[in-house]
């Protein structure tokens, strides 16, 4: 009798997934069972993205223009559970294999698919401010997302129209976190292009200011310098310059990346000060930009040039340099905006992490480096030894020269057209 009973109710529960599966507006989902931590698994940790105070809300936002209101429709059941699916995963279970992966992957495209139907059910989520980290062990590559909100960000972008672009707002009203900050500030400014600028860099400065008080533990400032650098416009620079002093090689590197070399002469400044010891790691991060801007810049040659005839850099100054003067270049180890990392082969790629500011960055090979590139990096290189009587310095520099041959040599190889 007992066994009766539970096939029973095996069969009552296979029916009622059934029917939860096909029922009419339901987007599919299949389920795969959970095998134990294959080969390939996706780890995922639950977190819960960081909030900016209510009153600074409140007082910095109210200068702005503020997006016309919009009335969210409440979200119907099976799309309720659908995105809970997708974004409440369990980690007691265990890591996703790979065909949970896959599945995973298939879900979001359904989920795209059903338009401006799933996102009430989306922002729903969003509102409450959880989340699940893919980033561990090669997660992100296999997911193609760093964490389960940032998978609903790009479902809104997908879908697009006024609804997903007031979600996507509501939400940067809100976040503190840096990555979500830059994400959503490229996602508004596809969708809703010049009109979000001003909430953007607003949530920029305040999640900045709550990471210098200490308050944004363990999250990477690093895209809120890069968001900074896309949408700051005229006042990239002063913004830069006012956060140097907290993260010199994050200010740094934004500022050498900034169009039309507009960021040279801050960079000069700031090689230039001879304030303390304190702003020691500062003028060596500016000259390591500057260094790499050198034969791209004339004015950014001159000052460096000039620092050295005046014996200006030290011995830790030009073991820094020379990997910059052999062709390198410094990009963010956590960009939410470029892929640099990607298209380097992990060998060549330079790791370094500051706990002042707990900054991190890499020192890549500078693109594909053509022939021409070669040439004006040799030419510099000259210029620098002939303005230098330092042992020290000489050889540092032929150690960039070093590199330099041997990326000449893996160009002849490849066979690359020169220029």
């Amino acid at each position: 009798m007992g066994v009766r009973i539970a096939a029973w109710s095996l069969v009552s529960v296979c029916i009622g997934c059934l029917a939860y599966v096909f029922w009419p507006g339901h987007p599919r989902q299949v389920q795969v069972k959970r095998a134990a931590e294959p080969p390939g698994s996706v780890t995922f940790t639950p977190s819960t993205t960081p909030q900016r105070s209510q009153s600074t809300k409140t007082a910095s936002t109210s200068k702005l223009n503020r997006p016309r209101h919009v009335t969210f429709p409440e979200p119907t059941p099976a799309m309720r559970r659908f995105v809970d699916k997708l974004v409440k995963l369990d980690p007691e279970g265990g890591p996703l294999t790979p065909e949970q992966v896959a599945v995973w992957k298939q879900n979001i495209q359904l989920l795209i698919q059903q338009g401006p139907n799933a996102i009430p059910a989306i922002r729903e989520f969003l509102l409450k401010n959880t989340d699940f980290d893919f980033s561990g062990s090669g997660g992100e590559r296999a997911m193609g997302y760093q964490t389960a909100r940032a998978a609903m960000f790009d479902a809104l972008t997908q879908i697009g129209g006024p609804l997903a672009v007031a979600a996507m707002s509501e939400v940067l009203q809100s976040t503190a976190d840096p990555r979500e900050i830059a994400l959503l500030g490229q996602s508004l400014e596809k969708l809703d292009a010049g009109l979000h600028l001003a909430e953007t860099m607003e949530a920029v400065r305040q999640s900045l200011a709550m990471a210098a008080e200490g308050k944004l533990p363990e999250r990477d400032v690093a895209p809120l310098f890069e968001t900074i650098r896309q949408y700051g416009g005229q006042g990239a620079v002063a913004e830069l310059e006012a956060n140097a002093r907290n993260w010199n090689y994050y200010a740094m590197i934004a500022l050498g990346q900034l169009p039309d070399n507009a960021g040279v002469p801050s960079l000069i400044q700031f090689a230039s000060d001879s304030s303390g010891a304190a702003n020691l790691g500062l003028k060596t991060a500016a000259f390591q930009v500057l260094a790499e801007l050198a034969s791209k810049s004339d004015d950014a040659r001159d000052a460096l040039l000039g620092a050295i005839r005046g014996n200006q850099l030290g011995p830790y100054d030009w073991q820094m340099l020379a990997p910059i003067l052999g062709g390198y270049q410094m990009v963010y180890h956590n960009s939410a905006f470029d892929n640099f990392l990607t298209q380097v082969n992990p060998n060549d790629i330079r790791r370094t992490h500051l706990t002042f500011g707990d900054q991190s960055y890499a020192t890549i090979p500078l693109g594909s480096l053509t022939e021409e590139q070669i040439n004006r990096q040799s030419a510099l290189i000259d210029q620098v030894l002939a303005v230098t009587t330092d042992p020290l310095a000489q050889q540092q520099l032929q150690k960039a020269r070093a590199m330099l041959a041997q990326r000449h040599l893996q160009l002849s190889s490849t066979g690359a057209p020169n220029g």
